[in-house]
Order: structure tokens, then sequence, then C-alpha cells
């Protein structure tokens, strides 16, 4: 029997996607309420998101050693239908999007709502 991944988190590239979009789930920002630029990760909602995925970890949803694989095991590893649930970029891996739903934002129990930021103005643009 193959074995099937509950959840892959973004591989080697885990930092910058997938772990950000967990932190940003769970509602921390880059900015503080005086709006100074703060890193994510010392936000107390950062802290929460990390105890959700040491929860994943510890139920045996994802594994350790899967935060090391490149963009092309997880390819194989998703076209061999062994991937339940991919957790970031799906543009890195080379997939068509119409295969994969997103499941929106995580809603949380404690009623924090979920964060998502988004350039508004591009490095062109002057």
């Amino acid at each position: 029997m193959e074995t099937i991944i509950p959840i892959m988190m973004d591989g080697q590239n885990y930092w910058d996607s997938s772990l950000k979009y967990f932190m940003e789930t769970f509602g921390a920002e880059s900015v503080d309420a005086e709006g100074n630029y703060v890193d994510m990760v010392r936000q107390p909602e950062a802290k929460e998101a990390l105890s959700y995925l040491n929860q994943m970890f510890q139920n045996g949803y994802f594994q350790a050693e899967w935060l090391t694989l490149s963009n092309a095991k997880i390819r194989q590893l998703i076209a061999g239908g062994n991937v339940l649930c991919f957790v970031r970029n799906t543009a890195d891996i080379d997939i068509k999007a119409v295969d994969w739903v997103t499941p929106g934002p995580i809603l949380l129990v404690s009623g924090k709502h979920p964060v998502y930021g988004k350039e508004k103005k591009w490095a062109w643009d002057g």
C-alpha cells in the first residue's frame, strides 16, 4: 500500500510560503498596533500557528523530513496521487489549478480573523 501524505507543506520553501500562510491564518501581521514593521514570527499569533503545526505533527499529519523535499519530489508525489492536501504555492510544482480546490482560510476556535497581506503598490509604479 502506498503512503498517503495528509498535509504536504511547501518542502524546502516552507518558511516563506506554508509557514507564512499559517501565521497569517492565525492573524499574525508584519505591522504592530502603531503601524511599525515587526517580524511576523514575533507576533503572538505566530506562536499559535506553530502550536497548531506542532499538533498536526504530533498527530502524524505530516513529518519533519517532508520540509526538506524539493519541488521536483513534491511534484512527483502529487502526480502519483500520494498527497491529500498541499499547502501553498502550486505554481512552484507545476500542477493544474483546476485539479486542486482551495479550502480557504482556517477558521479559528479563538474567533480571530485570518489576514492576508497584499501588495497594493508595485515597485515599478514609482
